[in-house]
């Protein structure tokens, strides 16, 4: 069988072993707009032109298969004139597939001569027009960059939210400058926005505006958005200044919920450890708040491997572990947190005692696994050993037998 190629909807002609004894050895199709020759000596194609006309008629179709296939093949083509065409036929358009597939086109066609057109798509009612635009913007390349840079000022701050979205589509390296003017945009939308998008690119340069936009505003998602940013940025941040702008009288309980698991991510990500011990220590409500602190406990521990040499902090997770309320998830991460403690002989041989026995004896908890390993910490072989006579759960049992083979 002859080899067409993939990227245009032909139709093979098979030769069977009888057209080859019959002599029967090549054939001539047309399909589309393309005339094929092959041969059993080999394919040849013999390009004779492209019916563009043709084309853009099967574009408005009324059959669904014939638009999408159209729109493929004008994406093919790579041809600039073409987009203006398949924007217009984006707009109109009502099957989904054909959409689909014209926003594919013209993610491969030079849009340079569409800007305006694909522009237009930012202020319709119809979010997947919106969205296209800004996947298709994405793949416009500088030109698109510096057309999209000329619409900053746009009325609409919806729009101009759109356009930092394509922008950071583009992935262009010029895009964080403009992306980073939208840090002192009117719009709390747009602001929050350019945040985000910082964050994601790691811009350090950014991190003195995004603190004093912290400072210097009371929005509470845009300040949720900044930690998160800082958080992800990861160096030059005072976390005490931050704590002292969200907690001016250090009561962290009256701290709105919609900043502790930022601030906490923060803080264990480039706070110092008499940071990440402050925070934590201030944070009474275990039963509200235990994952929250286990979780910056456990990411400090890569940084700070001495962390729970605190013993404020050490008996912290102690308290999560007894407190059932806090949940099994917390629980879990604060054995996590102790037993790397215990590694550095800093916690107490009874107390993992204590705290394995009571995790194990507990009929009602799930926590009979991390309850083990205290016990393996604590050296406290016989009662494994008596686990692994007396219990049904095979789960249980298999660890048992890999600490004490």
């Amino acid at each position: 069988m002859a080899h067409f190629p993939a990227n245009f909807r032909s139709i093979a002609l098979l030769f069977s072993e009888n057209d080859r004894k019959t002599g029967l050895n090549s054939a001539t199709f047309r399909y589309g707009f393309y005339s094929r020759t092959a041969s059993w000596n080999g394919f040849v194609e013999k390009d004779i032109g492209v019916d563009v006309e043709n084309l853009l008629k099967q574009l408005q179709s009324g059959d669904e298969s014939e638009r999408i296939y159209a729109a493929e093949d004008l994406g093919d083509l790579l041809k600039a004139e073409f987009a203006i065409p398949l924007v217009k036929q984006l707009v109109v358009e009502r099957s989904d597939a054909v959409k689909s597939a014209i926003v594919a086109a013209l993610k491969q066609v030079d849009i340079s001569l569409a800007l305006e057109d694909i522009f237009v798509l930012f202020d319709s009612t119809d979010a997947f027009l919106r969205n296209a635009a800004v996947v298709i913007f994405g793949e416009g390349g500088e030109e698109a960059v510096a057309f999209l840079t000329s619409k900053l000022d746009h009325s609409d701050e919806e729009v101009r939210k759109l356009v930092l979205d394509a922008m950071f589509e583009t992935g262009s390296p010029e895009t964080i400058f403009v992306i980073r003017a939208g840090l002192y945009d009117d719009s709390p939308n747009v602001k929050i926005t350019a945040v985000e998008y910082l964050g994601r690119l790691a811009d350090s340069e950014a991190v003195p505006e995004m603190v004093e936009l912290f400072h210097n505003n009371n929005e509470p998602m845009l300040r949720a958005a900044i930690l998160e940013s800082l958080a992800m940025v990861g160096d030059n941040v005072s976390i005490k200044d931050i704590i002292e702008d969200l907690i001016p009288d250090g009561e962290i309980g009256a701290i709105d919920p919609i900043f502790l698991a930022p601030l906490t991510e923060l803080t264990s990500k480039t706070g110092t450890v008499e940071d990440i011990v402050g925070l934590a220590s201030s944070i009474k409500d275990i039963e509200l708040y235990g994952l929250d602190i286990c979780e910056m406990v456990t990411k400090g521990l890569k940084r700070y491997p001495t962390l729970l040499n605190d013993t404020l902090l050490r008996q912290q997770m102690v308290d999560i572990i007894k407190t059932v309320s806090t949940g099994e998830e917390a629980r879990y991460q604060a054995v996590d947190c102790l037993l790397s403690g215990h590694k550095m002989e800093e916690v107490s041989v009874s107390i993992l005692r204590e705290l394995g026995t009571m995790l194990v004896d507990d009929p009602d908890s799930n926590m009979a696994l991390p309850g083990v390993r205290l016990l393996a910490a604590a050296g406290e072989n016989k009662k494994i050993k008596e686990i692994i006579a007396n219990t049904k759960d095979d789960d249980l049992r298999e660890l048992c037998t890999e600490i004490i083979p």
